[in-house]
């Protein structure tokens, strides 16, 4: 495979791990607060879609689902820092057990059934409510607790990453990459509301 096939992904490897130091050291440095709970469910569910990504078929690997693959990364990283910065003090709501849940039974689906593509998808899904304490706290924030640096560059190299899967008929990834443009553009627009 010719190197300038794989620019993108690299690219949104190296620019990743660059984000994930970048938003580590923003939490550390208390700059931003971001929500524990979701960034707990963002990596189970980005776990949970890589490994039924790659029981998808043999030709799937990691490197042709980069985005996802990364996002375990950052995710665990994000994770980390938080409970480190804040402790382990989780919202046990209704909804945040809910999610923890779906992961389970997402799980046990594709345990059941073997269907790894439709628990991929199920994942993503997961991921669109994984979005909610986010959005909720950024509706009644009183100033932006978010690093716009790291969600608009994170946007726009998922969305770099969604063509080149369009490109590479690589569908699942596109599901992957395309819905985090869109929840990445919901996230700016309400960090703008929020100022």
């Amino acid at each position: 495979m010719p190197i300038r096939e794989n620019l993108i992904p690299l690219g949104y490897a190296t620019v990743t791990v660059f984000l994930t130091l970048r938003y580590s050291y923003q939490i550390v440095m208390g700059e931003i607060d971001p929500v524990l709970t979701t960034w707990l469910i963002f990596f189970f569910a980005t776990s949970l879609g890589l490994f039924t990504y790659l029981k998808s078929g043999r030709e799937k690997t990691a490197a042709k689902n980069i985005g996802n693959t990364v996002d375990v990364f950052f995710t665990a990283s994000v994770s980390l820092v938080l409970i480190w910065k804040q402790g382990f003090e989780l919202k046990q709501g209704t909804f945040e057990i809910s999610c923890f849940v779906l992961v389970a039974l997402i799980l046990l689906f594709y345990w059941v059934s073997r269907k790894a593509a439709a628990a991929n998808l199920a994942v993503n899904a997961l991921m669109v409510l994984a979005y909610t304490p986010t959005f909720v706290f950024l509706w009644g924030a009183k100033k932006n607790p978010e690093s716009f640096l790291v969600w608009g560059v994170g946007c726009i190299i998922a969305a770099l990453l969604c063509l080149h899967s369009i490109k590479k008929r690589e569908w699942l990834p596109v599901v992957y990459t395309g819905r985090g443009v869109v929840l990445s553009i919901i996230v700016m627009l309400l960090m703008l509301r929020a100022g």
